[in-house]
């Protein structure tokens, strides 16, 4: 007997077949005769002719009566005869020699054997290890082998039933085991199409003991994994949902075990309803969960829960609002309830929980109202704040007007901007022109922060033309320095596009017309000159001949004797861009490159080779390149 269990346990040292050997001559039962059989390749009886290997000096010493460390003294190690080495050594491969080595090991050489040999041979290794199934479920290693058992054993059924009881009565310690999860698991999955043997194991064996495999990780699993391949009757769940109850709300803070909650609860074949009032009496606390939060999201748009959940879980969750709308996790319940109610599921027709679901959203929205000012720059309560914000509800108007008093400080919060927006869209039109004046006060400082550039775009969209005159006008008063900073050129896009076709074209040739060889060498003010190029005629010229400027330059350096040209005249983007494609008219005689390490200190050098004029290539050389002129 003590052959497996040390080829399956670490914390048996190594294993000696000495010791094994003595063990089963001593008491020659009928498991170890079958041991012996199986695992101890045949051998001649040992002859007067076998040498016995000297022990090395250090162990000569006689050892202690106990041993040492009060361990039995470690067997000299009997060799045999070369010429007997060979003997036994065509055996079946099923038996297996036990040498000394870790337990570990052993298994791992057991496994291969499983996994290896053939049919019948695989059966009969079965049978010899069934009897110590019991000590493997003790042991460290033991679990790694009884699941290459289970899969040896699955295409067997008498062998598999075998395999199933022994493993039955341990089938709980099992699934509380790191390891022997996994066994557990495998033994299901096998005996699926054996249904008594299968409905002793999770009706008899889990069930029962179902409150304490919940709170344990690998328990709930296991729990889980039986109920989703509809191993449980109808008694079974209702047997389960009932182990759970007492303790739901620590299952529902652990990974599996929120997983088998949201199991029972989205099934619709019922069974779980004795979860819903634990679980909306804990809403408050479960929501700010990562794992309770997702229970309780499942309970909301599940078609088997009661249509007044909903309604209740918001009266829950609404003396605690405030301080939820900035947790990471509550805030996305909270918006979800204000955002989304439930939908509808097909036959359902209105009725009175829907009206009281209606109801408490609305008096959600409004706690969440009264408190928004110690929200509107928190990263998660101004998500929640706008979401508020879409309900008409008593003490809107009176917030909305707090928000925009604030403008000039929300406008450059990170998060407070989008606030701002949404105060603006909903805010009275008195309001908004308020909005304008407040904001157009320092409108080119705010059009350059990147967080009020939004503020205003958002501002410009929501805001009809006399609304926000007095914004525009600030605006246009420094459209080119606008146009001059990359953030602020995006609100002066903005503002260019709520301008009808004509007006824009005038102002265009008014305010910018006069700076167009300035911006030319700003990239992103050649975006702003693309769009008043197709309402203004006088612009696009004046872009073309900043563009020319550039390829005559290009021209008289291929026309001289000059190797290599530094254009004079910082270039943005779109001009570089336009220059290597003239460069390319001339084929390889001119090379183009920009040196810099930014894009504002990036210049254009085009090299040519010593004393060669280069000259354009012909259309017909050229129709490959796909040369185009500026504006088509």
């Amino acid at each position: 007997m003590e052959v497996l269990l040390l080829a399956s346990s670490r914390r048996s040292g190594r294993l000696v077949w000495g010791t094994a050997r003595r063990a089963l001559h001593a008491q020659p039962t009928a498991p170890a005769r079958a041991l012996s059989e199986c695992f101890v390749p045949a051998r001649p009886q040992l002859s007067s002719a076998r040498a016995v290997r000297a022990p090395p000096p250090a162990a000569r010493r006689t050892a202690p009566a106990g041993g040492v460390n009060g361990h039995a003294p470690r067997p000299r190690r009997v060799e045999r005869p070369r010429g007997e080495q060979g003997a036994g050594a065509t055996d079946t491969g099923v038996r297996v020699e036990l040498c000394e080595q870790l337990g570990a090991q052993a298994v791992t050489s057991l496994q291969a054997r499983l996994s290896n040999c053939a049919p019948e041979q695989r059966a009969e290794l079965v049978s010899a290890l069934m009897p110590l199934v019991d000590e493997m479920c003790d042991s460290d290693r033991g679990p790694y082998l009884l699941q290459a058992m289970i899969t040896a054993a699955a295409p067997t059924p008498f062998l598999m039933q075998e395999l199933a009881h022994r493993c039955s009565g341990r089938f709980v310690t099992l699934a509380l085991d790191e390891h022997g999860f996994y066994v557990a698991r495998e033994l299901i999955f096998h005996l699926d199409a054996d249904w008594a043997l299968t409905r002793e194991i999770t009706h008899e064996r889990l069930l029962p003991a179902a409150a304490e495999l919940s709170r344990s990780c690998t328990g709930a699993r296991i729990l889980n994994y039986a109920f989703r391949r509809n191993l449980l009757d109808d008694d079974g769940r209702r047997r389960l949902a009932a182990a759970i109850t007492p303790h739901v709300h620590a299952v529902c803070r652990e990974k599996h075990g929120s997983r088998l909650v949201r199991s029972l609860i989205a099934d619709a074949r019922g069974g779980a309803e004795v979860l819903f009032a634990p679980l909306l009496d804990a809403a408050a606390s479960l929501v700010t969960d990562e794992y309770g939060a997702s229970v309780l999201r499942t309970l909301l748009d599940s078609p088997t829960s009661p249509r007044s959940s909903r309604a209740a879980f918001m009266a829950a969750l609404e003396p605690h609002a405030l301080r939820l709308a900035t947790d990471v996790v509550a805030r996305t319940a909270l918006q979800a309830c204000l955002l989304a109610p439930r939908a509808a599921v097909s036959g359902e027709s209105p009725c009175a929980d829907d009206a009281l679901a209606d109801d408490q959203r609305r008096r959600l929205a409004e706690r969440i109202v009264a408190g928004g000012a110690q929200l509107a720059t928190d990263a998660f309560g101004s998500c929640v704040l706008q979401a508020a914000l879409f309900h008409d509800v008593a003490g809107r108007r009176a917030m909305v007007s707090q928000l925009i008093d604030r403008a000039e400080e929300l406008a450059v919060d990170r998060f407070g901007n989008y606030v701002l927006q949404h105060a603006i869209a909903r805010a009275a039109p008195i309001e908004r022109v308020r909005a304008c004046s407040l904001l157009a006060r320092a409108c080119v400082r705010l059009a350059q922060d990147k967080h009020a550039s939004f503020a205003l775009q958002g501002a410009l969209r929501c805001m009809s033309r006399e609304e926000g005159a007095t914004l525009e006008a600030a605006l246009f008063a420094s459209a080119v320095d606008l146009a001059r900073e990359r953030i602020s050129s995006l609100v002066l896009q903005q503002l260019l596009r709520r301008m009808p076709a004509a007006e824009r074209g005038a102002f265009v040739d008014k305010h910018l017309l006069p700076c167009v060889p300035e911006l030319m060498g700003i990239g992103h003010a050649v975006v702003v000159l693309h769009e008043c190029a197709a309402v203004s005629e006088r612009v696009a010229c004046a872009m073309r001949v900043e563009l020319e400027r550039v390829e005559r330059l290009i021209d008289e350096f291929a026309e001289s004797d000059r190797c290599v040209l530094e254009l004079p005249l910082e270039l943005s983007a779109f001009q570089r861009k336009r220059a290597h494609q003239h460069v390319r008219r001339f084929g390889s005689a001119l090379v183009s490159v920009s040196i810099g390490d930014t894009e504002e200190t990036r210049t254009l050098h085009v090299f040519k080779s010593e004393g060669v004029r280069a000259r354009p290539l012909q259309p017909q050389e050229n129709d490959e390149l796909g040369y185009e002129s500026v504006f088509g």
